[in-house]
C-alpha cells in the first residue's frame, strides 16, 4: 500500500507539518514543510510522498560528530594497524579543536572546506593536510554505506607537489668538492681518479651507481659511444 502523507495545521507551531504512516513501525512519523504558506506546503509534502514511495527519502540523522568516530574507532580502527588508528585520532584532533561540529550529517562540503582552510592557517603541510582529508573522506564514507548519513559530501582535495628530490651542484659547489677529496680519500694514488669520477658525474648528470657501472669499451654495460657526430 503506497504511503500517504497528509498536512497537519497546529495552532501552537509556525510552520504547517507533513505527517505519515511509518510502514515498518506504523507510528506517525513527522517533518516541518517550513512554511506557513499552503500551496507550498502541498508541494512539499508531494515530494515527500513521492520519496518515500520511491525509497529514496532518507531522515537527517541525528548522530553526533563524536558519536560517529567514537563507533568508527570501535568498530573499524580496532581491527587496523595502529598507525591507522592514530591517522584517524589525529585527523579528529584537528576536526574539533578547528571546527568542533555537533552532528555528522553537519560535515557537508563546505564544513570540510572550511576545515582545509583553517588547517593551513595553522601552518600545516599541503602533503599533511590532504592525509587529514583522506581521514575525513574514509569516514563519511563508511557513515553513508551504514545510512547514518544521507551522503558523502564532495571533498576538493588540494593539488600536492612532490618535494624535488636534489639539484645540479653549482661549478662552485663542485671546486670545493673536489678540494675536500685529498682530505677523506687517504690513499693519496686514488684522489686522481675521485677527481675524476666527480668530474665526470658533473658533466654526464649519471648517478653514482649508473657511473660506477659505465666501462669504456665493453658494451654490455653503461658505454659511451663515440662514433656519431654528438657522443
Amino acid at each position: 500500500m503506497p504511503i500517504s502523507v497528509k498536512l497537519n495545521f497546529p495552532k501552537k507551531r509556525s510552520f504547517i507539518l507533513a505527517q505519515w504512516e511509518d510502514p515498518i513501525t506504523g507510528k506517525i512519523k513527522t517533518r516541518s514543510t517550513k512554511t506557513k504558506v499552503r500551496r507550498e506546503a502541498d508541494r512539499f509534502a508531494g515530494r515527500l510522498e513521492d520519496e518515500l514511495n520511491a525509497g529514496t527519502y532518507k531522515p537527517k540523522s541525528h548522530l553526533t560528530w563524536k558519536e560517529l568516530v567514537d563507533r568508527y574507532l570501535k568498530e573499524v580502527s580496532v581491527s587496523k594497524a595502529r598507525k591507522t588508528k592514530y591517522k584517524m585520532e589525529g585527523m579528529n584532533k584537528w576536526m574539533v579543536e578547528l571546527i568542533d561540529p555537533k552532528y555528522a550529517h553537519a560535515v557537508n562540503a563546505d564544513v570540510i572546506s572550511s576545515f582545509q582552510s583553517k588547517l593551513r592557517d595553522n601552518n600545516l603541510k599541503e602533503p599533511t593536510i590532504h592525509g587529514h582529508l583522506r581521514e575525513v573522506r574514509k569516514l563519511l564514507r563508511w557513515a553513508t554505506k551504514l545510512e547514518l548519513i544521507p551522503k558523502t559530501p564532495h571533498i576538493e582535495f588540494p593539488t600536492v607537489v612532490p618535494a624535488p628530490k636534489g639539484r645540479a651542484i653549482t661549478g662552485e659547489e663542485l671546486d670545493r668538492f673536489i678540494a675536500a677529496i685529498p682530505k677523506v680519500v687517504v690513499i693519496r694514488d686514488f684522489v686522481p681518479s675521485w677527481e675524476y669520477l666527480a668530474t665526470g658525474l658533473w658533466w654526464s648528470g649519471l648517478r653514482i651507481e649508473e657511473a660506477m657501472l659505465m666501462e669504456w669499451q665493453n658494451d654490455e654495460f653503461l658505454c659511451p659511444d663515440f662514433t656519431g657526430r654528438r657522443p
